[in-house]
Order: structure tokens, then C-alpha cells, then sequence
């Protein structure tokens, strides 16, 4: 018979276990299956703040309209480099600012590091580029 301990106990090594599963799919930048897989993980331990923030940050982004009124495309550098550059990094994130190449690594947070050393919390465009069909 199990007691009390040994159920927290397992359910504790079972919620890491997701959470390095889930952590692995996005290493693996198989972004499309973590997507799929966060959801469910995090109704699955919702006192899981870990798994409640990857949930949270993989969540499809949401196209906000333009209030500011802008006539020019913000991101209009950005996407210029990356349909002249992009296919370069195959598999690879990559971090701009503006025409600026800041990082490009198969690892998000090597990236994402790289990013906040460059300009702090300035807004800088992380974008994936999906690997080279075969």
C-alpha cells in the first residue's frame, strides 16, 4: 500500500518527467508537437508554475491590429532580411533588430540570451526559420 509520501513523491517525478518531455520538443524545435503537447500538461498540473509558463509562451501568437496607426510595417526590416538572409540558418532561431543579425542557433535560449546581452529590453524579433525540406 502506498502512503501519502510515496503518491506526492511520484506524482512530483512524474510532473518533471513532463516537463523535461516538454522542454525536450522545444530543444528539438518540434514547436508544432510542444504547442500541441503544452495545453495538456498544464491542465494536467496546474501547480505547476514551469509548465504553466511554457504553456503560456507557446501559445500561437495573436496579431494585435495597428492602433498606432503606423502607415509603414514595423517589422518591415526585419522581414526583408529574413527573405534575404532566412534561408541561410535552416532549422535555426534567429534574432534581428531591424536589418541587425544578432543570433542565429538551433537553440532558442542561446538566442534568446544573446538578444537580452545585445539590447537589453529592447524589442527584438525571434523568428524560427523551419529546416530545409529534404
Amino acid at each position: 500500500m502506498q502512503t501519502a509520501e510515496s503518491v506526492t513523491r511520484d506524482a512530483e517525478e512524474q510532473m518533471q518527467a513532463d516537463h523535461k518531455r516538454l522542454l525536450r520538443l522545444i530543444e528539438q524545435s518540434m514547436v508544432r508537437e510542444a504547442r500541441a503537447l503544452a495545453p495538456v500538461l498544464a491542465e494536467k498540473w496546474p501547480e505547476s508554475r514551469p509548465i504553466q509558463h511554457l504553456a503560456w509562451v507557446l501559445e500561437p501568437p495573436i496579431i494585435v491590429p495597428n492602433r498606432l496607426g503606423l502607415e509603414r510595417n514595423p517589422l518591415e526590416r526585419e522581414y526583408g532580411w529574413l527573405r534575404e538572409h532566412g534561408g541561410k540558418y535552416p532549422g535555426c532561431y534567429i534574432a534581428l533588430y531591424g536589418d541587425q543579425l544578432i543570433a542565429a542557433d538551433p537553440n532558442v535560449g542561446r538566442v534568446r540570451r544573446a538578444a537580452r546581452e545585445a539590447f537589453g529590453d529592447e524589442f527584438v524579433l525571434i523568428h524560427h526559420q523551419r529546416a530545409n525540406p529534404k
